[in-house]
């Protein structure tokens, strides 16, 4: 059963470390991609405030260029955590399916293997039971004939089918 589950499992982890790795990749761009973002936002709220034209600002350009990089390069980022994500939580799905089954498996072979031996124990009880009864009978009749009455009865008398009638 380990042969089978644990490398799937071990492929599940890899995939979820990696996921962890993306999604920190991720919001390390989207942190930047925030702050240029606000920075534009703010200097266009200025501008638009002060009635001025915004071709007329050199930093802007430049800060409205490195934001619209950083917004390319989160989406990239963003996409491939979703793609690794789902394909995680698809592998996730199919490897507890698998590692049910193989428990499933291996539970009905053991329980299997404890009826079969239930058997085994139930015939070797019922011929150890049956010639220790043949022994009494063979004991008894030895008895019964040296005596004159015969011996009480036992319960051992029920068991090997033998009652006596009279007493």
């Amino acid at each position: 059963m380990n042969s089978t589950v644990i490398p799937a499992t071990l492929e599940v982890r890899n995939l979820y470390d990696e996921c962890g790795k993306q999604a920190n990749h991720r919001h390390k761009i989207m942190h930047e991609y925030d702050v240029y973002r606000s920075e534009v936002a703010k200097k266009e709220l200025e501008y638009q405030r002060k009635f001025n034209d915004l071709s007329t600002s050199r930093s802007y350009s430049v800060t409205l260029a490195k934001r619209n990089k950083l917004q390319a390069n989160f989406e990239a980022a963003n996409r491939q955590f979703e793609d690794t994500h789902d394909y995680l939580m698809y592998t996730r799905g199919v490897t507890c399916t698998k590692a049910f089954n193989v428990f499933v498996d291996c539970t009905s072979r053991f329980l299997k293997q404890m009826s079969m031996e239930s058997v085994r124990m139930r015939v070797l009880s019922e011929n150890a039971l049956h010639r220790w009864c043949t022994m009494e009978r063979m004991r008894n009749t030895k008895a019964n004939t040296a005596r004159s009455h015969p011996p009480p009865l036992t319960a051992v008398h029920y068991f090997c089918g033998r009652v006596l009638l009279s007493a």
